[in-house]
C-alpha cells in the first residue's frame, strides 16, 4: 500500500494540477473539414470492409443505407478512384474531394432491409477498364503496370428522380504486396480514469469506471499481441485502483503481467501538470516531484523498472528535458511542441535532442493520424480503415526501403474510440503486409537516426519550443 507521504503528494499535486487548468488558455477549436450530408435525408454507414487485399486480390464492402424518402427512390452508386501519389490527396479524398476522374464507376444494388455490397476483382492489365451503370455484385478494376496503391471507394446516395447526392461515404482499398522491409509503427494508448476522494481523502474508482477500464483492458488483450500498443497509465488512476477493492486489485494484477509480457508500458508523471506554466511561476520542483511519484507508484504496483522512453504530454523546454529521469534515453515529443517545416514527405526517421548534458533520440506523434481521431461525426469503423490508409500511404512514400522507416500515433486522451475501434485497428495492424507493430523500445533501437539536432528557438510570444530545422515534415496542415 501506500504510504503516507505519497498520499499527501497526490493531494498536493491534484490541487496544483487543478490551478493550472483554470489559469491555461483556452485551446484553439479544430477546423471540421469532413463533408455531412444532412442526416434528415440520408446516411451511409460502413459495416465492414477488407482490410489489405494482394494485387489481384478481391476487396469487399459492405454498407447500410438509411433515408426518410422510400428507398425505391434512391439509388447507391459506387466509384472508384486512380490509387493516390500523396498523403495530401488522400487528405482531399477524406473531404470527398478527388483528383481525378473515377477509373470505376458501378451502381450497386440496395437490399429491402437498407445493406448493399460491393466487390471488386483487382486485375493487372494495360487497358484500363471503364464501366457504366454496371448492376452485378463483382466488378473488374484493371491498373496499369503496377496495382499497388491507395484507391479512394466513394459511396453515393443519390435520389433517382432529380439526381441529388442525400449522403456520401469515402472509404479506402490498400492494394499493397508483402513488404521484405515494412514501416515501423508504435502507438500509444492513454489509461485513465475519473477518480473520486472520499471524505477521509483516499482516492478511489467509482464502479461504473472500474467497469469501463475493465472493457478496454479486457479489448487490449484479446487484441493480436503483434498489434498491441503502449500503454501510458495514469499514475492517479493506479493510486485509486490501489484502494479500490477486489475489482481495483485484479486490474492492476492483469496490468502487471502486460507490464511484465510484453514491456510496453510508459510511465508519467502524477497529476496533468504544465512544467513550462510551473517553471515560469518558480514551481518546477513539484513537476520533478510528480515525475518521481509516478514512477515510484509504477515500480511499486507494476514491478516496472526504471524508464527508458518518456511520452511528453504537452510542452516542455531544455530545462525539463535535463530533469527527466536519468534513465530516459528516449523521447515522443507531440506534434505541437515542434515548429513546423512544409514538405512532401512524412517524418519517418528520429532526431537528436541534445540539452545541458543529456543526449535524447526522439521522435514526434504523427499529426495528421491524431487529428483523425479528433474528427467529429467520425465512426470507430472508418476511423479504423482511414488511419490504415494513412499508414500504407505513409509506406508507399518509400516503399520497401531497406532503410528503416517509422511513424507513431498518440491517442489523444478522452478519445471516444474504445473497445470496438481497438479491436478493428488491432486487427487490421496484425493483418497488414507493410506495417509492423513494435514497441517503443524497439522502434528506437530499429529506426534508422536522421542525425538531425533539434535546436530551440523563440517563437512570438511562445515559450521556446523544440524546432526541426530540417525534419519536421508534415504533409499537410492539421
Amino acid at each position: 500500500m501506500r504510504t503516507a507521504w505519497i498520499r499527501l503528494m497526490c493531494v498536493v499535486l491534484s490541487a496544483v494540477a487543478v490551478a493550472l487548468l483554470l489559469l491555461a488558455p483556452p485551446q484553439r477549436a479544430r477546423a471540421d473539414t469532413v463533408r455531412r450530408s444532412d442526416p434528415t435525408i440520408g446516411s451511409i454507414q460502413l459495416l465492414s470492409q477488407s482490410y489489405w487485399i494482394s494485387p489481384a486480390g478481391v476487396f469487399d464492402a459492405h454498407v447500410k443505407v438509411a433515408t426518410n424518402a422510400p428507398l425505391d427512390s434512391m439509388y447507391l452508386e459506387a466509384m472508384i478512384f486512380p490509387h493516390l501519389y500523396s498523403r495530401s490527396a488522400l487528405g482531399l479524398s477524406f473531404q470527398n474531394i478527388e483528383p481525378s476522374p473515377p477509373a470505376l464507376y458501378t451502381q450497386v444494388p440496395i437490399s429491402p432491409s437498407g445493406q448493399a455490397s460491393l466487390s471488386v476483382q483487382v486485375s493487372g492489365s494495360t487497358t484500363p477498364q471503364y464501366l457504366k451503370n454496371d448492376t452485378r455484385h463483382l466488378v473488374t478494376l484493371n491498373c496499369l503496370t503496377s496495382c499497388e496503391g491507395v484507391y479512394p471507394v466513394q459511396f453515393s446516395l443519390v435520389a433517382k428522380e432529380t439526381g441529388a447526392v442525400v449522403a456520401q461515404l469515402t472509404t479506402q482499398m490498400l492494394v499493397v504486396n508483402r513488404a521484405t522491409f515494412p514501416l515501423r509503427f508504435s502507438w500509444v494508448l492513454p489509461l485513465q480514469a475519473s477518480v473520486t476522494v472520499t471524505a477521509q481523502g483516499v482516492a478511489r474508482l467509482p464502479q461504473d469506471e472500474l467497469n469501463k477500464l475493465a472493457q478496454l483492458i479486457g479489448a487490449i488483450a484479446a487484441m493480436p499481441q503483434s498489434a498491441r500498443p503502449e500503454l501510458a497509465i495514469d499514475p492517479a488512476t493506479l493510486a485509486a485502483l490501489d484502494s479500490s477493492g477486489p475489482d481495483g486489485s485484479r486490474i492492476i494484477s492483469t496490468l502487471a503481467d502486460w507490464a511484465e509480457t510484453t514491456k510496453r508500458v510508459v510511465v508519467q508523471p502524477f497529476a496533468e501538470l504544465d512544467p513550462l506554466s510551473l517553471e515560469r511561476a518558480g514551481l518546477l520542483p513539484v513537476w520533478n516531484t510528480a515525475v518521481s511519484l509516478g514512477e515510484h507508484l509504477d515500480a511499486e504496483l507494476l514491478h516496472v523498472g526504471s524508464p527508458t522512453v518518456w511520452v511528453a504530454e504537452g510542452a516542455i523546454d531544455a530545462k525539463g528535458l535535463a530533469d527527466l529521469p536519468a534513465s530516459v534515453r528516449y523521447l515522443v515529443i507531440p506534434p505541437a511542441d515542434l515548429v513546423p517545416v512544409p514538405s512532401t514527405l512524412t517524418p519517418d526517421h528520429t532526431f537528436d535532442v541534445i540539452v545541458e548534458h543529456r543526449h535524447f533520440q526522439a521522435m514526434a506523434g504523427d499529426p495528421i493520424l491524431e487529428s483523425l481521431l479528433n474528427q467529429e461525426g467520425l465512426t470507430s469503423d472508418l476511423a479504423v480503415h482511414w488511419l490504415l490508409a494513412e499508414l500504407c500511404q505513409t509506406y508507399l512514400e518509400s516503399p520497401n526501403s531497406p532503410t528503416t522507416r517509422g511513424i507513431v500515433l498518440l491517442i489523444p486522451p478522452g478519445s471516444r474510440f474504445t473497445t470496438s475501434f481497438l479491436q478493428q485497428f488491432g486487427t487490421g495492424l496484425a493483418a497488414s503486409p507493410v506495417i509492423k507493430t513494435v514497441s517503443l523500445v524497439h522502434f528506437f533501437a530499429q529506426t534508422v537516426s536522421s542525425g538531425s539536432r533539434a535546436i530551440e528557438s523563440s517563437q512570438a510570444e511562445k515559450i521556446p519550443r523544440l524546432y526541426l530545422p530540417m525534419l519536421s515534415k508534415v504533409a499537410r496542415s492539421v
